[in-house]
């Protein structure tokens, strides 16, 4: 099966905004500005990843109002022929949900308005499984647990509902067919329980892991693109035993506010 990723540049990517009420990684890099031209090479480093491997991209153009557009997934979902488009929790980033409906007419999406009072935030919190046809949604952190029914309406496809202690899904777990690796202390034990339930298969590592976005990956056929780290190697080993390969990227300049590899990629389901 040709998967799509979509891609923005970070022509205007910089530290503007304070999510620390819910991004540690706010606190953590404090004060740090961004290196543009490291981190135009860094992304310019995973563009030329997916390229090799033969992955279909399409890329959306940056906008200079919009500092986190980069991470292009947490504005949008996107399924078959429709667009859900997300609504932020800090509404000072729903500027980019009305710039990415507008691409999504322009490509002839079915546009979805998520539902003013509830909130949703894209790809960034919704996995599709394509081995199970199903899709994995957080809520507690960023989106709302209302969002689940919404989905499963508007989509046709059963939607399992994730509750999550950090401010993403893709920080707190990583899922490649029925493999899920998460880190501890961040999914409620009653959604490990119903992921056991749909016969996941689920492996636990150290809550550290989120700091490292040793979970915030992507991965095409038997190659997963994970974030350069000093737990690379342990997740490289973990992999391996399933018969998966790694290409670790250095997204140093993305993790200030809280991005990696993942978090760049938004992906169209078919």
């Amino acid at each position: 099966m040709k998967r799509k990723f979509i891609l923005c540049p970070p022509c205007y990517y910089r530290v503007e905004y304070d999510f620390s009420d819910d991004n540690e990684f706010y606190d953590i890099y404090r004060g740090k500005q961004v290196d543009q031209k490291k981190s135009n090479n860094q992304w310019l480093n995973v563009y030329h990843s997916y390229l090799k491997h033969g992955i279909d991209i399409e890329i959306v153009p940056p906008a200079e109002n919009l500092p986190e557009l980069t991470f292009i997934g947490d504005s949008i979902f996107l399924m078959k022929d429709k667009a859900i488009i997300s609504n932020f929790k800090h509404p000072i980033r729903q500027k980019e949900a009305e710039y990415i409906k507008t691409w999504a007419y322009s490509k002839n999406f079915e546009v979805i308005e998520t539902p003013k009072n509830l909130t949703f935030e894209g790809n960034a919190e919704t996995i599709y499984i394509y081995s199970k046809n199903v899709i994995l949604m957080a809520y507690g952190k960023r989106t709302s647990l209302e969002m689940k029914d919404f989905l499963e309406k508007t989509l046709g496809i059963k939607v399992i509902p994730i509750e999550t202690y950090r401010f993403h899904l893709d920080i707190c777990l990583f899922a490649i067919n029925d493999i899920i690796i998460y880190a501890e202390n961040t999914i409620s034990e009653k959604s490990l329980e119903l992921l056991k339930e749909n016969k996941f298969y689920l492996i636990k590592v150290p809550e550290e892991w989120t700091i490292h976005f040793g979970l915030n990956n992507t991965y095409y056929e038997d190659v997963i693109f994970c974030n350069q780290s000093k737990i690379s190697d342990k997740l490289s080993e973990i992999l391996l035993n399933f018969g998966y390969k790694t290409e670790c990227l250095d997204l140093s300049e993305f993790h200030l506010v809280g991005g990696g590899v993942k978090c760049l990629t938004l992906e169209h389901y078919k």
